[in-house]
C-alpha cells in the first residue's frame, strides 16, 4: 500500500494518462502530492491547480509500502480486514479520521460555477462520494481504478455541504 510516500508517476503510468481525453472543466482541485499534481498536469494543463492539503492520500501507518502477503497473520492487519477497514493500521489513521480529513477539505472548492475536476486519491474520491451521494452509496461503493474517476454534477457549496445530482464513470 503506498499511501503517504510522495513520490512521482512511473513513465508507463504517465504515457497512459497522455492518451486520454480529459473532461471539460472550470477548474481543477488536487491533492498536494506528486502523483496528483503530475496527473492533473498531464489531464489538465491549461488550467491552474488548486491544490488542497486535506485531499491527500490517507496515512497507512506501518501498512505503507506493504502488501496482503507480507501483512497476512499480523494481529493489527487482521483486525483491519476484519472492520473492514475501520480500525485503520498502528501510527496511521483510520478510516473515520481520514474522511473527516477529506471533508474538511471540501470549503477550499467553494461555490460551485461550473464544472470541475478532482485529481485526487482513490480514497479520497470515496470519501467525498460517500458524504456526497445522494441517495447514499457507501465508502466502498465509489471504488475505481487509478487514472479514472467520475464525472457528473454536484450542487451546493463548501459551507453547507454538496450533493450528487448525476455521476457516471471516466476512464
Amino acid at each position: 500500500m503506498g499511501g503517504r510516500t510522495d513520490e512521482p508517476l512511473l513513465p508507463e503510468e504517465r504515457q497512459l494518462l497522455q492518451k486520454k481525453k480529459a473532461p471539460e472543466v472550470t477548474r481543477v482541485f488536487v491533492s498536494p502530492m506528486k502523483r496528483c499534481v503530475e496527473t492533473a498536469e498531464i489531464l489538465f494543463p491549461r488550467h491552474e491547480l488548486i491544490l488542497v492539503p486535506e485531499f491527500r492520500e490517507m496515512d497507512f501507518g506501518m501498512a505503507e509500502y506493504r502488501n496482503h502477503e507480507e501483512m497476512n497473520g499480523l494481529d493489527w492487519y487482521q483486525r483491519f480486514i476484519d472492520t473492514n477497514g475501520e480500525s485503520g493500521f498502528p501510527q496511521g489513521e483510520t478510516l473515520r479520521e481520514f474522511s473527516r480529513r477529506v471533508i474538511s477539505g471540501e470549503g477550499r472548492i467553494g461555490t460551485l460555477d461550473g464544472d470541475i475536476a478532482l485529481v485526487v486519491h482513490g480514497g479520497t474520491i470515496m470519501s467525498l462520494m460517500d458524504d456526497w451521494s445522494d441517495p447514499h452509496e457507501d465508502f466502498y461503493h465509489w471504488m475505481t481504478e487509478n487514472g479514472a474517476g467520475w464525472t457528473g454534477r454536484i450542487r451546493g457549496d463548501g459551507k453547507t455541504g454538496f450533493r450528487l445530482c448525476s455521476i457516471v464513470p471516466w476512464s
